[in-house]
């Protein structure tokens, strides 16, 4: 006898054997994992080269402010 599983759920992944789940289910199963992991790998290289231009912002701030504050220095002494 033939096992269904209704599609979408993965109850049956987190609670049973794998070798006793339909082939296909576990197949589509692997692929949604897959892809998940595919999904948050490229979310965390986006996040990573957002992160590195706001460093890289903040560091010509405190770049131009520390300018700034050596000009206004060079201003008062004279």
């Amino acid at each position: 006898m033939k096992r269904r599983i209704k599609k979408h759920d993965l109850t049956a992944w987190f609670l049973e054997d794998h070798a006793t789940l339909p082939a296909s289910y576990v197949k589509s199963c692997q692929e949604f994992f897959d892809e998940l992991k595919e999904n948050q790998n490229r979310h965390m290289l986006i996040a990573g080269a957002v992160e590195k231009r706001q460093a890289a912002s903040g560091k010509r701030c405190n770049l131009f402010t520390t300018m700034l504050d050596k000009k206004t220095e060079r201003e008062n002494q004279k």
